[in-house]
């Protein structure tokens, strides 16, 4: 069957559902997250604050939440002292896991972006250091774990574990400036060392992934009942050959992370931050060669900025997303709304679906197929 017959057959059977989607059968729904992160609601401070966030968005017909744990993050939830004494992120994720909203039975996933403090500011990216601190880093990991499958292990919580965006990360902060920048380029080529420094970076980012799906393999052979998998996220699926991109500058199709690991296998889970496919109106053609390469997938980073007083995007753009998600539905695990709120202290402006006393925001201009359901506190 080509591709574009698969895709009118796929919309027949959801259609005959009487929804964008058909739950239960064949083909459901990705399940419809929110980043709590680069703001919160307001009141409150530290742990209290963060969980407030969270049972707001499962009030509010969320299923799925993401959260980061990362040396630069818990300053921004305004818990950097609770650990002092021991920084690592088992620690943290303890206390902001410890609380009645995640025993609510109406989250179904957790995914957590989780950078060990052993491997930072960014030894993940040297291999060399990374098989020097190989025991610190796996242990700092394996507590993590530890904690999450604790807290989740027998439940109906599906728990994934990934990283900020790898391809960001490998090309000195920001894979779209290097691409399109000759300056961006040359600056970060002078500081990591020329393209042997990003095939380093690569090497190191690779080992760094399979230290932690190592200690994960062990966790879940500890825990049987704990559905818990890594995402490794990228955000370029193909630097050379996509309009969005572009590539002007030092442009090598294998240097990115989903090149780096996929050589002929295909991933069982990734997580793909989708901005820039989103921005260039082409998510269902690159979810098509995704789709390739990953058996499974999340996608992030999903929405588009609006200003002040303009309460509904662009019906072309919420149409093409619509349609990508439907084609895909198969093969997306979820999809999580770029962020939760927009609050006083938020940098990223124009994306929150919520402001920070709650009102709505950018989620009224959410299509019925791509918004969270109505949900009723559970008992």
């Amino acid at each position: 069957m080509n591709s574009t017959l698969l895709k009118l057959t796929k919309r027949v059977v959801l259609i005959t559902c009487g929804t964008l989607f058909c739950l239960g059968h064949a083909i459901a729904a990705p399940l419809i997250g929110a980043y709590v992160w680069g703001g919160m609601l307001d009141g409150g401070h530290g742990v209290d604050r963060f969980q407030r966030s969270v049972g707001f968005l499962l009030d509010h017909g969320f299923e799925a939440v993401r959260f980061t744990v990362t040396p630069p993050s818990i300053k921004q939830y305004g818990i950097d002292d609770l650990c002092s004494t021991d920084r690592r992120d088992g620690c943290y994720l303890r206390a902001m896991l410890d609380g009645k909203v995640f025993d609510d039975s109406r989250l179904k996933l957790v995914m957590v972006t989780l950078h060990d403090f052993a491997s930072q500011p960014d030894h993940m990216l040297d291999p060399d250091f990374i098989a020097a601190h190989r025991d610190a880093i796996r242990a700092e990991t394996s507590d993590a774990l530890e904690v999450l499958a604790k807290r989740f292990a027998g439940r109906n919580v599906q728990v994934i574990v990934s990283n900020w965006e790898g391809d960001n990360m490998i090309y000195c902060g920001q894979v779209y400036a290097f691409a399109r920048d000759r300056k961006a380029a040359d600056q970060c080529l002078a500081k990591i060392g020329g393209e042997a420094g990003l095939v380093h970076r690569l090497e190191g980012f690779a080992s760094w992934i399979a230290l932690r799906e190592s200690a994960i393999n062990d966790i879940q052979r500890k825990y049987a009942n704990l559905a818990i998998e890594q995402a490794p996220e990228f955000v370029v699926f193909n630097l050379t050959g996509s309009p969005q991109w572009q590539c002007t500058t030092l442009c090598k199709a294998g240097l990115t992370v989903l090149a780096k690991f996929t050589q002929g296998q295909k991933l069982p889970m990734c997580s793909y931050s989708a901005y820039d496919s989103l921005k260039a109106g082409t998510l269902d053609a690159d979810l098509d060669r995704i789709g390739q390469i990953c058996s499974k997938v999340v996608l992030g980073e999903v929405g588009f900025r609006q200003r002040d007083g303009d309460n509904s995007n662009p019906a072309s753009d919420y149409a093409k997303l619509e349609r990508a998600v439907a084609d895909h539905a198969g093969t997306l695990t979820a999809m999580i709304y770029w962020n939760a709120f927009e609050s006083a202290e938020s940098t990223d402006k124009g994306f929150g679906l919520y402001r920070g006393d709650g009102s709505p925001r950018n989620v009224r201009a959410l299509p019925s197929a791509l918004a969270p359901k109505g949900s009723k506190p559970s008992s």
